[in-house]
C-alpha cells in the first residue's frame, strides 16, 4: 500500500483505484506462493514501465561516454600483522576453536542415524558461532572476553594476556585505523566514514577518538530519526578553514540504506561481512551523485591473502587500485 499511495498521487489510470490495485497487484498471501508470484512479477512490470533509473556505469548509447561523472573510486586493501601476544593470543582461540569444530563433527558423525536433522543443524548453528568469535577477535579481543570467561581456556586466562582484552588495548586493526584516521583528519582535512558490523567495536573506537580529541558523531539503531538527519546534515558540511576534519561512526546495517554521506570521501570497512552487498550498499553511501572528491576505500586485508587486488576489484566495480 506504499507504493499505491504514490501511484494514487501521479494518477495512474485504473491502478490509482484502490479495488483495481488490490484486484491485480495487491493481491499477496504468504501461504499461496503461486499467486504471491504473480503479483510481485505484475508489480515490477509496472514499476518497470513508470519509473526511470539511472546507474552510476550507464553510458549513452550515442556517445558511448558516461552519462554521469563522479570522481575516481579507489580501493586500497590494508594489511594487517598481528604481533606479539595478540599473535599468540589469537592462535591460542584458533586453535581451540578448530578442536572444538572436530569435536562437534565427529559428534555428529554418531549422531547422524538417530537424529540427523536436529543434530546438523545443531552442528551447524555452533560452527557459525565460532567463526563469528573468530572473527571478532580479529577486530579486537575486548569483543569476545565474556566468551573467554566462560570457556575452558586456561591459556588465554594467562596474566600476560590481561592487557588485550581491555578495551584500552591497542589491536593491530585498530592501530592502522587509529593512525590513518589520524593523518586524514588532521594533515588532508577530510572526512571518513567508519562501518562495523558490531556496536561494540564501535565503541571501543569511540574511546581511542576521545583520547585522541578527534571530532566524531556515531549513527546506530539507537539514533532517532530526527538527530540522525542533524548528524548527516553537520557532517555533509564542508570542512572550515584552520578546521580538522570528521569521523562518522556508522554500524553496517544502519549505513547500507537511506543515508547521503558525502561530506566524507575516506570509507574503513572495519570487517568484510559476509554479504559483501550491504557493503557495497554502505559505500554508495559516499560514492553518489553529489560526491565532489575522490573516493578512498579502505578494507584489512591478511598477512597472506586469498584474493588479489584485481580480485576485488572485479567483485565491487572499483576503477582502480591505490598503490601505498
Amino acid at each position: 500500500m506504499d507504493l499505491f499511495s504514490l501511484i494514487k498521487f501521479l494518477r495512474v489510470k485504473k491502478f490509482s483505484d484502490v479495488t483495481t490495485w488490490t484486484a491485480l497487484v495487491g493481491a499477496t498471501d504468504p501461504k499461496e506462493i503461486e499467486i504471491s508470484k504473480q503479483a510481485s512479477s505484475k508489480l515490477n512490470i509496472l514499476v518497470q514501465c513508470l519509473m526511470l533509473r539511472r546507474l552510476k556505469t550507464d553510458v549513452d548509447s550515442e556517445t558511448k561516454e558516461k552519462i554521469l561523472e563522479l570522481p575516481e573510486n579507489m580501493f586500497e586493501p590494508v594489511d594487517i600483522h598481528m604481533q606479539g601476544l595478540e599473535k599468540e593470543a589469537y592462535d591460542i582461540y584458533l586453535n581451540y576453536n578448530q578442536e572444538k569444530v572436530l569435536q562437534e563433527i565427529s559428534g555428529e558423525n554418531r549422531q547422524l542415524e538417530n537424529q540427523p536433522k536436529m543434530t546438523t543443524k545443531k552442528g551447524i548453528s555452533c560452527i557459525l558461532e565460532l567463526l563469528l568469535r573468530q572473527r571478532q577477535s580479529c577486530n579486537h579481543f575486548y569483543l569476545i572476553s565474556d566468551v573467554i570467561g566462560m570457556e575452558n581456556m586456561p591459556k588465554l586466562k594467562d596474566k600476560k594476556y590481561v592487557d588485550i582484552f581491555s578495551q584500552n588495548y591497542k589491536s593491530a586493526k585498530l592501530r592502522e585505523l587509529l593512525k590513518r584516521i589520524d593523518f586524514i583528519v588532521t594533515v588532508a582535512k577530510d572526512k571518513c566514514v567508519v562501518m562495523t558490523e558490531w556496536r561494540g567495536m564501535l565503541n571501543i573506537i569511540i574511546n581511542h577518538l576521545n583520547k585522541l580529541k578527534i571530532k566524531h558523531d556515531v549513527i546506530n539503531g539507537d539514533v532517532p530519526a530526527e538527530q540522525r538527519q542533524e548528524i548527516v546534515r553537520e557532517f555533509n558540511e564542508p570542512v572550515k578553514k584552520d578546521e580538522n576534519g570528521s569521523v562518522l561512526l556508522l554500524t553496517l546495517k544502519t549505513g547500507d540504506v537511506g543515508l547521503n554521506l558525502i561530506g566524507g570521501n575516506h570509507i574503513f570497512i572495519y570487517e568484510m561481512p559476509w554479504n559483501p552487498a550491504i557493503e557495497q550498499q554502505a559505500c554508495d553511501r559516499v560514492y553518489r551523485i553529489g560526491q565532489t572528491k575522490p573516493v578512498y576505500t579502505y578494507k584489512p586485508n591478511s598477512k597472506e591473502p586469498k584474493m588479489s587486488k584485481e580480485d576485488y576489484l572485479e567483485i565491487f566495480g572499483l576503477t582502480k587500485v591505490r598503490k601505498n
